[in-house]
């Protein structure tokens, strides 16, 4: 049978930009490209000409686990526990408890089966009796599908960068990572201050680099397992290629202490670019966003409620949240195929782009001496507030649109602040602050 096309020959770069030219009918062929806020042109077509390397998955697993985010506080474990039962009834797959202070862990838990879930402590020093309370699964794989399913996620790096301060000391502080499982690196906090994704990327890097470099000191082996979170934003293929970017150099990373580790991409949906006006709106970036972090190969989401940081969270917030994601699983069948962006031109230049920048971004933390020496020195600060500030003028000269908040507002409402952060007024250092761009 003759094999489809086999009679037409293939178009090069060069003939395609030749007929864009012949269109655009004397207009240049600048005027199509744009300059992406990542330090790189994007243009308006791709061929396999521009690809530096060949492609190759970057991932091999389908599913991913629907997280439900839960905010503990002492004496309010039950109510958190109802939530959590209530989450998993309704089609979740896994939970996120955010835990800074001390609680009673045998009533959060009750009836909950952590060997079998994805369950994420989120916690601080405060909250350090989880380790203990949980020991039992802990790095522990679960016996049916060997995946671990507990984490608890105590990560002194970033605490020091949320709160501009250590809690004892870094010596006293950095032990918590000695004998651990498995490596956490919260980069969460870098996307919500308003960096780019590519810096984001670079200060992920050398936040885990931190580490490395401290286990390898201490003649400390390094884990097996690394869990790795990260904010999705709306820039639909730049997302995307954001995770695909994590996951290959966090391997280079690992190769440079001749070491293998298996990553947990953990993501969740980012608050910085969301508005309480046209509040609905939000729940079409959290969509968009869901389906980057998806396709974009995470283990595990959270897709938080469209009036999150605005709002106290309602049960119909919370449900709708969870259901973004169950439509895309069970209607949209996203668990039924992986790494499908493999091969696009276009997704494919992007995230080589992307990882150069982000590597570069990386070196030059180093170069400061690392993240400690950066962000104590105040230079890691700066880069993101760089990256803050230049958002905040898009925003302002309308060259980057939210629909509903700076274009195409329905009716005029009332100014809704974020809601209060808990970082203290005065710390040995500049913490690095959770910001809203339309706020």
């Amino acid at each position: 049978m003759q094999q489809l096309f086999s009679e037409f020959s293939p178009a090069n770069y060069q003939q395609w930009q030749q007929q864009v030219l012949k269109d655009l009918k004397g207009e240049p062929f600048e005027t199509l490209m744009w300059h992406n806020e990542n330090g790189f042109t994007i243009e308006p077509f791709y061929t396999a000409e521009q690809l530096k390397h060949q492609a190759h998955p970057t991932f091999a697993h389908s599913n991913w686990d629907v997280c439900e985010h839960i905010a503990v506080t002492n004496e309010a474990e039950v109510e958190a526990n109802a939530t959590a039962l209530r989450a998993l009834a309704a089609g979740a797959s896994a939970l996120c408890f955010t835990i800074h202070q001390k609680i009673n862990t045998q009533r959060l838990l009750q009836n909950i089966s952590v060997e079998h879930v994805y369950t994420q402590f989120n916690i601080s020093n405060d909250a350090i009796h989880l380790l203990n309370d949980v020991s039992n699964y802990d790095g522990k794989a679960n016996p049916y599908d060997g995946l671990q399913k507990c984490f608890v996620t105590l990560d002194p790096l970033h605490l020091l960068a949320k709160y501009g301060e250590w809690h004892h000391s870094p010596e006293h502080d950095l032990q918590t990572q000695l004998n651990r499982p498995y490596l956490n690196v919260n980069g969460i906090l870098y996307f919500e201050a308003g960096a780019y994704a590519a810096t984001q990327l670079g200060i992920s890097l050398a936040h885990l680099n931190e580490y490395l470099y401290y286990l390898t000191s201490q003649n400390e082996k390094i884990p097996s397992l690394i869990h790795l979170s990260l904010a999705i934003g709306s820039s639909f293929f730049t997302e995307l290629a954001k995770l695909k970017v994590a996951r290959q150099l966090v391997q280079l990373l690992l190769q440079q202490y001749n070491a293998s580790a298996t990553l947990h991409l953990h993501t969740q949906t980012g608050l910085f670019n969301k508005s309480a006006k046209d509040v609905n709106t939000n729940l079409l970036r959290t969509t968009t966003e869901s389906m980057s972090a998806i396709l974009g190969g995470c283990n595990s989401l959270c897709t938080l409620p469209f009036n999150n940081g605005f709002e106290v969270d309602t049960d119909f917030a919370r449900r709708i949240a969870r259901n973004q994601q169950l439509i895309l699983k069970s209607e949209s069948y996203f668990d039924q195929f992986a790494d499908v962006s493999t091969g696009s031109y276009y997704i494919e230049t992007l995230t080589e782009a992307l990882g150069e920048r982000a590597w570069a971004c990386f070196k030059a933390i180093e170069a400061e001496g690392g993240y400690i020496k950066s962000f104590t020195e105040g230079k890691l600060q700066a880069r993101i507030n760089a990256d803050c500030s230049a958002q905040q003028h898009a925003f302002a000269s309308q060259s980057k649109i939210m629909v509903g908040v700076n274009k195409f507002q329905t009716t005029p409402e009332p100014e809704v602040p974020p809601l209060k952060s808990s970082v203290s007024a005065s710390t040995p250092y500049s913490p690095i602050v959770q910001q809203f761009l339309a706020h």
